[in-house]
């Protein structure tokens, strides 16, 4: 099976508009509800979740591509 080679492994951080929104609505949603972690943990977190989830689109796009 061919292996996709992971389009966030540079580092980069370059996001779309779509995930610039959902990345927004994130950090909207983390602000209004009651945490316990510091403001630098959980906008650090947003930012990793974002990265995955562009990750895991950039991955299926590339399957859906395959078929």
């Amino acid at each position: 099976m061919r292996r996709h080679r992971s389009h966030t492994a540079d580092g980069s951080t370059g996001l779309s508009g779509h995930h610039l929104q959902h990345r927004l609505r994130y950090r909207d949603d983390m602000m209004d509800g009651d945490s316990l972690l510091p403001p630098a943990l959980r906008e650090r977190l947003g930012d990793l979740f974002s990265q995955i989830e562009k990750e895991f689109e950039h991955l299926y796009a590339a399957n859906l591509a395959r078929e």
